[in-house]
């Protein structure tokens, strides 16, 4: 199942964590000032309540990636429209289908 990267912030800001986890796990190291917030929802499952913050990060090339091989197994750079296809992670395909234009929520 393809889905976005994620991971626990404890007492970080969302924002800040974010940045951190997009780091430690695929290697691409921005600011958390950089990092547009787009939504935050409450996902309920296996009597667990994740409460996920989604972000754009808008880059005018595709960094190398550096996959940490434990967290994140693969990974790429696709538009919206080219994710149809895939198993997505239920969450963040109700997201895309809601969005009114590319990169925001409406």
């Amino acid at each position: 199942m393809w889905g976005c990267r994620a991971g626990a912030s404890g007492t970080e800001e969302p924002v800040v964590a974010a940045a951190r986890e997009l780091f430690e796990e695929v290697g691409i190291q921005v600011s958390s000032e950089r990092l547009l917030p787009l939504a935050q929802m409450v996902v309920r499952h296996s009597n667990i309540e994740d409460h996920v913050w989604l972000f754009e990060l808008r880059l005018e090339v595709d960094p190398v990636l550096r996959i940490d091989g434990r967290e994140i197994v693969e990974a790429f750079f696709r538009s919206p429209d080219q994710l149809s296809g895939l198993p997505l992670w239920p969450p963040l395909r109700t997201w895309l289908e809601g969005r009114t234009e590319p990169g925001r929520r409406g």
